[in-house]
């Protein structure tokens, strides 16, 4: 096959990524390289065998070596190629959303429309971009005059597109930060940068120069929708308190909230949430992670139907002070963050056992070996995180499981640099990583240490398998290895702690940093 791009060939494992529908090639999954390029130039991408993946924007500032754009080999990237993948956009949107929703969404959403890293909203007569990727970046023009021109077609006349790339991401791809209106001649003077939306019956004033990202978090349009529509009598908390816009429309879905919860606060730092408006006593209860909670009742004062409230919660080692918007009057104390809360710290002397609260699940623990162990595997999940990146399911079988219950008593696997929030590790020195506050990651000598003591008991290791990285596999049910954040090998793997089903210790072995295996906390001492 004769090309005019440069071609790279990648790795096995880049080839199944790029299979399965992957749109981005690593660096280190690139093995050779065939002719020339220059950042942001066209490049093909093929298998070790020689076998054509795609097509792409390289790179070589970036870890991400190309963005594919396109996975047929008849594709030629001119003006006409950019034109035919905006008008299909534009096309979809529309059908999908009708006119009124089309008036303000996401016209265009990075790898989903094959245009990575390129995100472009409307907000009615005016566009906001956003360029995250050296290639797209340089065939915007294209690009923004085929959004105007289509739009045109479609009876809609754009008065301004306004460039929001403001963001420090933009430096990985080696471009600078900036914002501002778009020079083009076949732009009008755009005017203003306040705007006024209707999203799901409810009016927002926008700044599309100082709002969030593009000015409004647009591609929630249809979850806020989902919100209102489950809403009717429930009580709602509003986490998404940029602009309020979940409230308003659980709201609008006839929502009654009473009570507010903060898990994992911090001492001394403020949380806000924004109240859905109801007619109702306010009960706010905040939960500290080492399971001691304390709560204030708000029975006098009239909250209206209607009005927006904001809340500010500050959290002190002892107490909890509580100011709500407009006159708060007869706050009723529930409970102490102090110890009258509930919840063990975790641990007696002895192997007396306790109770650690995180993330919503409590763990038991007990002391062995002097320290405090959780005698249960870990099954947090981090915000962001997803199943099957860096964290799966116990396995059971050849398979995972995502059973609840399994998962309550097996927990899940964790990659090394998932378990330690990709804080380095270095031998001997303890990490928290992905652990409750004042916990950590044991070290291997933590682990030899409990394994050793008195207190030790194997029934309560249980075995929930392993994630194998090189094979793509679970490996049976039947083992256990417990995770240390002792590194081997400079970083590339870690020694983890293997064991039988019966709890039969094999002992401390080296293991690859992207295996799936159990992970267990230990109290700082």
């Amino acid at each position: 096959m004769n090309r005019p791009y440069a071609k790279l060939t990648i790795t096995k494992k880049g080839e199944r990524a790029a299979r399965s529908g992957h749109p981005w090639v690593y660096g280190e999954e690139v093995t050779h390289v065939e002719g020339t390029y220059q950042t942001g130039d066209i490049v093909d991408v093929y298998s070790d065998k020689d076998r054509y993946l795609g097509t792409g924007f390289a790179n070589d500032i970036s870890k991400i070596r190309v963005r594919i754009v396109s996975r047929n080999a008849n594709d030629r990237f001119d003006e006409a190629f950019w034109q035919r993948r905006v008008k299909y956009a534009l096309d979809y949107r529309k059908t999908v959303m009708g006119d009124k929703d089309f008036a303000c969404c996401r016209l265009i959403f990075g790898d989903a429309d094959d245009m990575p890293g390129l995100t472009v909203d409307r907000y009615n007569d005016v566009l906001v971009a956003q360029t995250l990727c050296y290639g797209m970046d340089q065939v915007k023009p294209v690009i923004f005059k085929a959004l105007v021109d289509e739009l045109a077609a479609m009876g809609v006349t754009i008065r301004g597109i306004y460039e929001r790339n403001d963001v420090k991401v933009r430096e990985l791809d080696g471009m600078e930060e900036y914002k501002g209106w778009y020079q083009a001649d076949f732009l009008p003077q755009p005017g203003s940068v306040l705007t006024t939306i209707d999203e799901n019956g409810i009016l927002y004033d926008v700044d599309v120069e100082n709002g969030q990202k593009t000015g409004f978090f647009l591609d929630q349009k249809y979850n806020r929708l989902a919100v209102a529509k489950i809403a009717a009598g429930k009580h709602v908390l509003d986490c998404f308190t940029h602009t309020g816009a979940f409230a308003l429309n659980a709201a609008k879905g006839g929502a009654a909230a009473s009570d507010v919860e903060a898990f994992e606060v911090t001492t001394g730092a403020a949380y806000r949430v924004i109240l859905v408006p109801q007619q109702a006593a306010l009960t706010v209860t905040v939960a500290t992670d080492d399971g001691k909670s304390r709560s204030k009742t708000l029975s006098s004062a009239q909250l209206e139907s209607g009005k927006r409230y904001d809340m500010s919660v500050v959290v002190t080692n002892i107490d909890i002070d509580v100011e709500l918007s407009g006159e708060v009057v007869d706050w009723g104390d529930g409970g102490s963050l102090d110890g009258g809360g509930g919840g063990d710290e975790g641990g007696g002397e002895g192997g007396d056992p306790g109770t650690l609260s995180y993330g919503g699940v409590d763990y038991p623990t007990a002391t062995i070996g002097g320290r405090v162990w959780m005698t249960r595997n870990l099954r947090y999940l981090p915000d962001g995180a997803q199943i099957g990146t860096g964290i799966w399911y116990p396995c059971r079988g050849s398979e995972g499981s995502n059973d609840a219950q399994y998962v309550a008593e097996r927990g899940l696997l964790y990659s090394f640099t998932t378990a330690l929030g990709s804080t380095a590790a270095a031998s001997g020195t303890s990490v928290r990583g992905i652990c409750p506050p004042g916990w950590h990651v044991p070290t291997g000598a933590e682990i030899e240490q409990m394994i050793a003591s008195p207190e030790y008991d194997a029934s309560l290791l249980r075995s929930a398998g392993m994630w194998n990285s090189e094979t793509g596999r679970y490996l049976t049910e039947t083992k256990g290895y417990l995770m240390s954040c002792t590194p081997q090998d400079g970083g590339s793997g870690y020694q983890a702690l293997s064991y039988s089903s019966g709890g039969i210790v094999a002992g401390l072995a080296p293991f690859p940093a992207g295996n799936g295996v159990s992970l267990r906390c230990v109290k700082d001492s």
